[in-house]
């Protein structure tokens, strides 16, 4: 045993059992991170991504990975993609090669919930991570940088030196091969690689060791934030409502926290702060993303309703009849009018501002609008309500007011029952 391997055992007893898909791209980090979990006893699987940015070299690398696996007796699984072709279409490389291969992973994990993706970033990876998020004023989850596990993905080096994995790979006579572009400062984490952290590290001895407690704090806060917002994420997958109140009383981070989980930008909590103090039935307007499933947020008073995407359509009808008296207790989804009492036809449709009625029991008319408010009908609720009416007046605010011009009674001749019926279709 040694240093890598003793620290996996230590700390990964619980991958005994798992199935295990090892990242690997063929250079130092994976290699080393697949012949260590092997020579485990561990059932590993490498996963390897061509992405054909490198001409011969890309394919080499392939070949190389797979000769590899294949002396080891490992599983080896491959994918090849043009990316130069994808990036006719437009977008940043890096990001498009991440999308790519997370894809992937994440059909690999969906598989099973056995199945584990594992990753070979180093702890020298994490000190570069935390030096770029910090100089992209990041929150703290990005401070926190990359976390030892999240969800099926996993990272058993992050406690682990570059250095130590070049000893393992000595020792063990393992060999890898190099990325010329790592050598090449045209992306910032190279430049950080290649010049400043070894500036840093010459200027200040302890640096690595600084920045992993600063992890681990920025690490153990980010935790706390996700425990502390998990509760108010789920409330409103179950209401489509957040009370106001209780957004306010977040702090800065929570509010960014709870628009990551929703996995918004982190501007949305400044939005989302203005929108508090907004007039009422003002929206803010959400991002596409995979966790999420609304499409604004509303002030709507006291809360902010979230309007879902996939919202449930209705299709409203009016049914009409004919009875011979009115009934001895009345249902709030029945009305019943006197006919001869009609001017026209009777229509059925959403209520809109400037809507009237003149209610039973009081004198004037009423706006439909006010008997809402009164209601404390919720945003969502609002574009449901539908009234009735004929050529002249509004009879029926359906659900919450009933007309007084046209309402049977006893000595009624001809007594007309209204009642609606729903069709509803899920999106």
């Amino acid at each position: 045993m040694n240093n890598v391997t003793e620290h996996i055992k230590k700390h990964w007893e619980h991958l005994k059992g798992k199935k295990l898909f090892v990242a690997c791209s063929a250079g130092l980090d994976s290699t080393c991170l697949i012949h260590a979990l092997h020579s485990l006893g561990l059932d590993v699987n490498c996963v390897h991504v061509n992405y054909q940015l490198r001409d011969k070299d890309s394919d080499k690398d392939a070949s190389f990975i797979k000769g590899f696996c294949e002396n080891l007796s490992i599983p080896f699984l491959s994918k090849t993609i043009d990316l130069n072709k994808t990036l006719e279409k437009g977008g940043n490389l890096q990001q498009l090669a991440r999308d790519y291969r997370y894809d992937w992973f994440d059909q690999l994990s969906d598989e099973s919930e056995n199945n584990l993706i594992v990753l070979a970033h180093h702890r020298d990876d994490q000190i570069e991570t935390f030096l770029l998020n910090l100089s992209r004023k990041s929150g703290v989850m990005g401070l926190a940088s990359m976390p030892y596990q999240r969800g099926q993905i996993i990272r058993p080096f992050l406690d682990i030196a570059k250095i130590e994995l070049e000893k393992y790979a000595r020792n063990n006579k393992i060999k890898w091969r190099e990325d010329k572009s790592n050598t090449s400062n045209k992306y910032r984490r190279n430049v950080l690689r290649n010049e400043i952290i070894p500036f840093l590290k010459n200027e200040i001895q302890t640096i690595d060791e600084s920045i992993v407690l600063l992890v681990d704090y920025f690490q153990a806060k980010q935790k706390e934030l996700e425990q502390s917002i998990d509760r108010h994420i789920e409330q409103l997958h179950k209401t489509n409502t957040l009370s106001k109140e209780v957004y306010l009383n977040f702090d800065g981070f929570e509010r960014v926290e709870f628009f990551r989980q929703l996995g918004q930008p982190s501007t949305k909590a400044m939005e989302m702060t203005r929108l508090s103090s907004a007039q009422k039935g003002k929206k803010l307007e959400l991002v596409k993303h995979d966790k999420n499933k609304w499409l604004f947020v509303i002030n709507d008073g006291s809360n902010f309703i979230y309007e879902p995407i996939n919202t449930i359509e209705r299709t409203f009808y009016l049914k009409k009849e004919i009875v011979g008296a009115i009934p001895n207790i009345f249902r709030k989804d029945e009305l019943y009018l006197d006919s001869a009492l009609i001017k026209g036809g009777l229509h059925l449709r959403e209520w809109e501002i400037g809507d009237r009625i003149k209610p039973v029991g009081m004198q004037g008319s009423k706006l439909i609008s006010d008997i809402i408010s009164d209601a404390k009908v919720t945003f969502l609720e609002k574009k449901d309500i539908l009234v009735l009416h004929d050529d002249d007046v509004i009879h029926w605010c359906v659900g919450y007011a009933v007309g007084r011009c046209a309402l049977a009674d006893k000595d009624s001749t001809e007594i007309i029952k209204c009642s609606v019926t729903y069709s509803i279709l899920q999106e």
